[in-house]
């Protein structure tokens, strides 16, 4: 109960800092959100299956890898992308249409991936009650609940804005300690397993980023749209990917590559994330803002 309502908070003070109009630039302009899309189910997971062939580890490590890459950013990412003043309209939104696509993308992939690197394809079945009503309750409802605040509380809501910045990051790490110690416990980890699971994790964190950001910078989205698309592409949502391990799946070892990953992905990804946003400003000395392009 502890950890949907701490990112139900965390989600409420994200809508606090958005716009409708920031929304209906986001549906205008599609081009952003669909490559985002594309970057998260179609690239991300080919990037995962590259690592787990060519990175010497277990199998059972492999189909891990492939499972957390299969679970695109949610809460997080948006958080990150709204601290490094990306485009979080743009981040929110992927997470809404994405949570429908993963119905049917994870057990596609799960199903290519052990059916690759284990005797027997497993057939996974995602159901919509194992998905929807958590992005439901901890995403979108606060998400629109702080767009309506902010709407008619706009001056009340603008004295809260500094603190912001700084409460909801400590909330979301609070969660991300919390999570990894308690089933990083429950696993059988040794420091050994760390250190030969770090680099797949890292590459598959910055690899996926610098895939993103440059991919899409090709195809004509502006940086800061790309740049957004490299944070959802980098941060995976480590939580769904335990959850589906444990109570899904029933192979709690699957999730060992998801615990690892949330110990350092909100730090490396918030870093990167920061240093192109960083990049984005330098070259657009004269753009404003607040305009949302693609």
């Amino acid at each position: 109960m502890l950890l949907p309502l701490a990112l139900a908070v965390i989600m409420l003070g994200i809508g606090l800092r958005l716009e409708v109009s920031q929304f209906s630039e986001v549906i205008r302009q599609p081009k952003a959100i669909l490559y985002g899309l594309f970057g998260q189910m179609v690239l991300l997971p080919a990037l995962a299956f590259l690592i787990a062939w060519l990175y010497p580890m277990s199998d059972t490590y492999r189909v891990g890898l492939l499972l957390l890459a299969a679970c695109p950013g949610g809460t997080a990412s948006n958080l990150v992308t709204m601290m490094v003043k990306g485009r979080t309209a743009l981040s929110v939104s992927l997470t809404a249409f994405n949570s429908f696509i993963i119905l049917f993308s994870i057990p596609l992939v799960l199903y290519l991936g052990t059916g690759s690197f284990l005797d027997n394809p497993l057939d996974v079945r995602i159901k919509p009650s194992h998905v929807l009503p958590e992005i439901g309750l901890t995403v979108i409802l606060p998400v629109v609940l702080g767009i309506v605040l902010r709407r008619y509380y706009r001056e009340n809501i603008k004295t809260w804005e500094h603190w912001l910045r700084y409460l909801l990051p400590g909330i979301l790490i609070t969660v991300f300690v919390w999570v990894w110690l308690s089933e990083n416990g429950e696993q059988e980890s040794t420091v050994s397993n760390m250190l030969v699971l770090i680099p797949p994790l890292l590459f598959l964190n910055i690899g996926s980023m610098v895939m993103g950001y440059f991919s899409s910078r090709k195809i004509g989205i502006k940086k800061d749209g790309s740049s957004t698309i490299a944070i959802e592409m980098g941060l995976q949502n480590t939580a769904l990917a335990i959850f589906l391990a444990n109570a899904v799946l029933d192979k709690s070892e699957l999730g060992l590559m998801a615990v690892f990953y949330a110990g350092f992905s909100f730090f490396t990804t918030w870093f990167v994330g920061w240093m192109m946003m960083r990049q984005s400003k330098k070259t657009t000395t004269f753009a404003h803002p607040n305009k949302n392009v693609e």
